[in-house]
């Protein structure tokens, strides 16, 4: 029996706004969090070439998987490709056995989205291998179960608007190719869980922030992508867990940043964190004009 590899990338948030953070405003209004107590966030969202996880699947008697990270779960509660072929069995009524070995490139708690990747990745795969014909927007509802960044990964968009939860998705202009981005994985490590815990308990101890920067910069962002505005662009980038994680100081927020080829660097936190992107406008060779 023959393997297949399917990629499974990376992404980033190019904005992050949590709506309902503030301890007062999940009182008032309960309808701004479902049953499984998830954010209203609105966010902005990049495909990455880089880091990249793969999947190498091949058909078996038995369904069973294997991953080269130790810490990657196994349990069909907490593995994201187990947990997407459980519930996908549970919707065609289907049972899928494969080999699934899992190489992973993506560090885990980085904000970096692998385990919603890999969970995009086995349901299109499965969908394609068993004929199922579901239709994206199914897949995305079932992606949903698994975690609200799935059905990003699921659209198959290069960047796209996140809304409700972050998985209603409005497809977006890609960044320009000037915009080059260095990612720092492990800065340090958080689960997402934690993260938005700890954004919780920061606002409710402060007063309401009734600024309405963040959503200047995210009407400024989307316009600036739709214009390729890469100096806006980076102006607009935001994440609002940079509250309980500030960026690295600057001009060269991280290790090996000062050798990159520009003017400008602009540090931003991946997802809800663990890791930094730091985002730039390459330098471009000025022409020789001949004489």
């Amino acid at each position: 029996m023959k393997w297949t590899t399917i990629s499974s990338p990376a992404k980033f948030n190019l904005f992050l706004q949590v709506k309902n953070s503030c301890k007062k405003t999940i009182n008032k209004n309960q309808n701004n969090k479902n049953q499984n107590k998830h954010h209203a966030i609105k966010t902005v969202l990049i495909r990455l070439d880089a880091p990249c996880d793969f999947l190498h699947i091949k058909p078996a008697k038995q369904l069973s998987f294997f991953c080269d990270n130790k810490l990657v779960p196994i349990s069909t509660q907490k593995n994201s490709i187990l947990k997407a072929i459980k519930l996908l069995e549970k919707k065609t009524g289907k049972k899928f056995t494969y080999e699934i070995r899992l190489k992973k490139n993506i560090p885990l708690l980085s904000g970096l989205g692998g385990g919603a990747s890999n969970a995009a990745a086995i349901l299109l795969f499965l969908n394609k291998t068993e004929k199922l014909g579901l239709t994206q927007k199914a897949l995305m509802r079932i992606g949903e179960k698994v975690g609200m960044d799935v059905p990003f990964f699921i659209s198959g968009h290069a960047c796209a608007l996140g809304t409700h939860f972050g998985e209603k998705i409005k497809p977006l202009p890609p960044l320009p190719k000037d915009i080059k981005i260095k990612i720092f994985p492990y800065v340090k490590k958080l689960s997402t869980r934690f993260a938005y815990k700890k954004l919780d308990r920061l606002c409710a101890r402060t007063p309401t922030n009734k600024s309405r920067l963040p959503e200047q910069k995210s009407k400024s962002l989307v316009s600036a992508l739709k214009t390729q505005d890469s100096q806006k662009i980076l102006a607009s980038l935001h994440n609002d867990f940079t509250k309980i994680y500030p960026p690295p100081p600057s001009p060269s927020p991280l290790p090996q940043v000062a050798s990159l080829s520009a003017s400008a660097f602009v540090p931003l936190l991946a997802g809800s964190g663990g890791s930094y992107g730091v985002f730039y406008v390459a330098k471009t060779k000025k022409s020789k004009k001949l004489k």
